[in-house]
């Protein structure tokens, strides 16, 4: 290997690695556990255990439970050894631009069906006092009203969608990764991952 090849193949590696331990790093942060074991006094969480659902605010935490108050006033001390599942409440968001994009979608292929049954059923429109109803000319009429109410069906779904969905509020939640003894006696955790369709 001559001299410009092997500093070509060093540099090529080397901003490879760079790569991979720029990706590496951020993955690694999240996915470690704080001391606290994920919650802080004061977060919003929601906590899955055997049988029941529970949402409320951290008062207090240690090493092996924390406090929860409800908006009842009441409170519970979880242990983190029952927990299943543990999230917190990052924020609240908005409905409004998934359920416009969805409505949009949802309108304009709702609309370009519509537009396409009415036109090959009415069927071409007759200038000059002269119709030609062949199966061609259906084809082109059906075309034609189905590009225009897929354009007028996506418009109203899509302002409908962002309408109610701006009416719609939905809380953000987080996966706390939960550190946990594992039967061998070793330690492990459990990371979760959120899907939206």
């Amino acid at each position: 290997m001559s001299g410009f090849d092997s500093t070509l193949w060093t540099v090529a590696r080397d901003a490879c690695a760079s790569r991979v331990a720029f990706l590496l790093v951020p993955v690694l942060l999240l996915a470690l556990p704080s001391a606290s074991g994920g919650q802080e006094v004061g977060d919003r969480v929601r906590v899955l255990l055997e049988g029941e659902t529970l949402i409320g605010r951290v008062s207090e935490t240690s090493a092996d439970s924390f406090l929860i108050e409800f908006a009842s006033g009441t409170s519970r001390s979880i242990a983190r050894a029952d927990i299943l599942w543990l999230e917190r409440d990052i924020g609240t968001g908005s409905n409004a631009i998934p359920w416009a994009r969805k409505g949009l979608v949802r309108g304009g292929l709702g609309g370009a069906s519509v537009g396409l049954l009415l036109g090959l059923a009415v069927g071409p429109i007759c200038r000059d006092n002269v119709c030609d109803f062949s199966t061609r000319e259906h084809l082109r009429a059906g075309a034609l009203y189905a590009v225009l109410s897929a354009g007028i069906g996506g418009v109203l779904g899509g302002a409908t969608g962002l309408a109610l969905g701006s009416m719609s509020p939905y809380d953000d939640w987080q996966v706390i990764p939960d550190l946990r003894a594992t039967p061998e006696g070793g330690v492990g955790f459990v990371v979760g991952v959120r899907l939206s369709f």
